[in-house]
């Protein structure tokens, strides 16, 4: 069972990523018009979407530690580090539709998104990269899987943290 919600998190990582270009340049094209239905979306849900992914990215990092046994390294904690207040903090801003979250959940996020870059070279390049970091037996410049040409696990939560980025700059934005 749980070979399957590790198998599920890759291809929802290639298909966030995918959507997430898309929606980029949807909004560079059209961010003018206020009134276009999805930026319309955009400005109403993305505080919610941002907290959906911060569930998303919590949950699955303690799904691959707890129950894949997928020990985190020094990188992957420093990752959630900046990636686990914000359940609380984007939780309560939804609650109370608080607008000072995006300072903060934009600079966890940016920190955030720095330790998963890192971790990814690392990992992808480990002899120009010095990598020292290691819990135990657990080296940052492992990885659990490579899938689809590029997806690890700090590929996963780079996406998490630029989709936080982009949500709370959004709906930020246009909520002034």
């Amino acid at each position: 069972m749980i070979d399957k919600f590790i198998d599920f998190f890759p291809f929802f990582t290639l298909i966030a990523d995918t959507l997430l270009v898309f929606i980029l340049v949807y909004w560079l094209i059209f961010r003018k018009k206020e009134n276009d239905k999805i930026i319309v979306f955009l400005r109403n849900y993305g505080l919610i979407l941002a907290f959906a992914f911060t569930i998303m990215a919590t949950g699955g990092s303690l799904l691959y530690s707890e129950y894949a046994y997928y020990p985190p390294c020094k990188l992957c904690w420093f990752q959630r580090i900046f990636m686990y207040p914000q359940v609380i903090i984007l939780g309560i801003a939804v609650w109370k539709k608080h607008e000072s979250v995006k300072l903060n959940a934009f600079i966890l996020s940016v920190i955030g998104s720095l330790f998963a870059v890192y971790h990814y070279l690392t990992q992808r390049f480990p002899d120009f990269i010095d990598s020292t970091c290691r819990i135990g037996e657990t080296d940052c410049s492992f990885t659990h899987g490579f899938d689809y040409g590029y997806i690890t696990i700090p590929i996963m939560a780079l996406t998490a943290f630029l989709y936080i980025i982009f949500f709370t700059s959004i709906w930020q934005k246009y909520n002034k």
